[in-house]
This record gives C-alpha cells, sequence and structure tokens, in this order.
C-alpha cells in the first residue's frame, strides 16, 4: 500500500540527496522538473521528497569534483 501525504518541516536537520538534470525530465526528476530530492531525518524515522525548499542561516552543500 502506498501512502500519499503532505507535511512542513521547520527548523529540522535533515539530510538530503538530490538529483539534477536539465536533459533527463521524465529519467532522474519529474517530467516538470530538473531536480529531484528525497530528505530523512537524523534518526531515519521519516522520509520524503522535498517539493518546495527555503535555505537559511547555515548550509553545507556537497557537490562532486568534475
Amino acid at each position: 500500500m502506498r501512502q500519499k501525504y503532505k507535511s512542513k518541516l521547520e527548523n529540522s536537520s535533515l539530510d538530503m540527496l538530490g538529483f539534477y538534470s536539465n536533459k533527463h525530465q521524465g529519467v532522474f526528476t519529474y517530467h516538470t522538473r530538473t531536480s529531484h530530492i528525497h530528505a530523512t531525518d537524523k534518526g531515519r524515522t521519516f522520509v520524503g521528497h522535498v517539493d518546495e525548499l527555503v535555505l537559511e542561516g547555515q548550509v553545507r552543500l556537497f557537490l562532486p569534483v568534475e
């Protein structure tokens, strides 16, 4: 059974894994988007898709070296 619900997290510490491509809509991302992000909390009790993201304060972004 697949459940669908919406939730809003504020001031939460999350681990996120995302994909970006402007050439792979519908493959790595939704057909109308160029990015796709999953998030989970530190205890791994929550996992979900990120549809909107507002970053404030301290943020660490890790990108691969080309």
